[in-house]
């Protein structure tokens, strides 16, 4: 068998292996909650466009599922789910839902699209919503009218909001707190003063270097994070973060860092960190004792 092929073999192998294994642990971890709070939490998708079918109209979109969660089409109650989802577009600021509830994804803007697929979000009243790059691909005065829909519906409605974004100036605007994430795993956590102000992991500090910041001068350049990210089939045995970091020690290539805690809200996950006795217990020394 050509080399080649047998490689590519093995490489599609690993990855189905690993995709297996990821998807093995959602849904052991999905078994702890219930149907209930599953359907209490829902997630509003970054490609808007691909997420409302293109052969579906909005009505069709939003009253779905209404009546998937509400039973409306058993119980032969159409006129309410029409209701219902008109009464969502002029929440989310669609004009004139009535003459729009028959249109299509194409005969939608692509903020308009978006307010659709919240509003579809919020058919079955949930108590959280996933949004998941909810600016992606919008122009900057339609992302501010979508972030302030986000808070308007928060603050009306009771809603909770997880933001999955990169862009930082969404969440110092949006979040009242912030988990940095790298390869998977949350390296930092805390509040947005203390994300932006007090960052304490080399990544965290990297996210901030590299954007245009007012407090800055002008003239002062950006500065990136060197390196790429880590292969998720070889994931390496220590810190994820070590090959771009610029304090690699010894003890980062052989274990990974056990959380460093600064406050009620405000941790972090780094071998550097730990080296501050006055802050854990545990030295990079007697953690490598223990391998």
């Amino acid at each position: 068998m050509d080399s080649k092929f047998t490689f590519f073999n093995s490489a599609y192998a690993d990855f189905n292996t690993a995709v297996e294994a990821a998807n093995k642990a959602i849904q052991d971890k999905l078994k702890d909650y219930s149907d209930e709070a599953l359907r209490q939490a829902v997630q509003a998708l970054e490609d808007a466009a691909n997420a409302a079918k293109a052969a579906q109209d909005a009505a069709d979109s939003i009253e779905g599922l209404h009546d998937y969660v509400n039973g409306a089409f058993a119980d032969g109650i159409i006129n309410e789910a029409e209701a219902k989802a008109i009464e969502l577009m002029r929440q989310v600021g669609i004009p004139s839902p009535e003459k729009r509830l028959d249109q299509y994804p194409f005969e939608f803007s692509g903020g308009m699209r978006r307010r659709i697929i919240i509003a579809t979000a919020l058919a079955c009243d949930p108590k959280l919503i996933i949004a998941d790059e909810p600016t992606t691909a919008l122009d900057v005065t339609v992302q501010a009218q979508i972030l302030e829909l986000l808070k308007k519906l928060t603050k009306e409605k009771g809603t909770s909001v997880i933001m999955i974004t990169h862009d930082l100036g969404v969440v110092a605007s949006m979040c009242d707190r912030i988990a940095i994430m790298y390869a998977g795993q949350i390296v930092e956590e805390g509040t947005v003063d203390e994300i932006f102000y007090e960052p304490h992991h080399p990544y965290t500090k990297g996210l901030l270097n590299s954007i245009n910041n007012s407090a800055k001068d002008n003239d002062e350049p950006l500065v990136p994070i060197p390196g790429t990210p880590p292969d998720l089939l070889k994931f390496p045995k220590g810190c994820a973060f070590m090959s771009r970091c610029p304090y690699t020690m010894k003890i980062c290539e052989v274990q990974a860092s056990p959380v460093t805690t600064y406050s009620e809200t405000h941790c972090c996950r780094c071998w550097l960190e730990c080296m501050d006795e006055t802050k854990i217990t545990v030295s990079g020394e007697e953690a490598a004792a223990n391998e």
